[in-house]
């Protein structure tokens, strides 16, 4: 297959994650005459009798093996950790440590694509020095859960002067403004903004006056539903922006 990025000329691919509806196929066809079932958030019964069998599932709707599971194999680890979120190697580091927690004391899990930060924690039960590490480095980029964020989106023009107003609280960091996607009217941008956990108040208040100053007449389009949105939109602690 001869495929090259439009955007910057890549011609790497990478596998995907397969789904569970797939992996019951692909499982069914490895384990004939296994029962393999796969569980979804609309399946009623949450339970699974004590006899062999392969079930299949997405994380945070694990059933209940009664005996707990001989085995538990992760799989598409790299989809999790890959996810478009600062919270990522955490997120799916819980969903992983619940999903071994329904074994029985005797039984064995295998991770497949997991990073090496996150291993050590499966491997060697080392959950609190993993932790530790991630949260090290959050505290020298400056990133949550050490510093809080504050985001705003709007007409360069508000957005600008939002960050000249911003910019008089002495430790908080505009970290850039840059253009917005989305939901945003045409021509938006977003500011991105940092501050400590002690200056909550004293930030909330000064976005609360500058938005009370904002002329209720400077309204903008929403791209994509078309009605009249407030001229500034102001989220504090948005996951999405990291």
């Amino acid at each position: 297959l001869e495929f090259v990025c439009r955007s910057c000329g890549h011609k790497a691919l990478r596998q995907s994650g397969a789904g569970s509806t797939k992996w019951v196929e692909q499982l069914g066809k490895s384990f004939p005459g296994v029962s393999v079932r796969e569980v979804t958030a609309q399946t009623s019964d949450h339970t699974v009798p004590n006899r062999p069998s392969i079930v299949v599932c997405t994380a945070g709707i694990e059933p209940i093996a009664l005996g707990g599971y001989a085995g538990v194999v992760l799989l598409d680890c790299a989809v999790q950790l890959n996810h478009d979120s600062l919270k990522a190697p955490e997120d799916a580091l819980r969903s992983w440590l619940n999903a071994i927690s329904f074994m029985r004391s005797t039984g064995e899990a295998v991770a497949v694509g997991v990073s090496e930060e996150v291993s050590k924690a499966l491997s060697l039960g080392q959950i609190r020095e993993t932790l530790s590490e991630i949260l090290k480095e959050r505290e020298l980029l400056g990133f949550p859960p050490t510093r809080r964020f504050l985001s705003g989106t709007g007409s360069r023009e508000v957005v600008e002067e939002l960050a000249m107003t911003l910019s008089n609280i002495e430790g908080l960091r505009v970290l850039g403004i840059a253009d917005s996607v989305g939901n945003a009217a045409e021509g938006d941008v977003r500011l991105v903004a940092s501050f400590a956990y002690a200056q909550g108040g004293e930030v909330s208040t000064l976005v609360r006056d500058f938005l009370a100053s904002v002329s209720s007449k400077q309204t903008r389009t929403s791209a994509k539903s078309g009605r009249s949105i407030r001229p500034l939109s102001v989220k504090f602690d948005d996951p999405r922006v990291i």
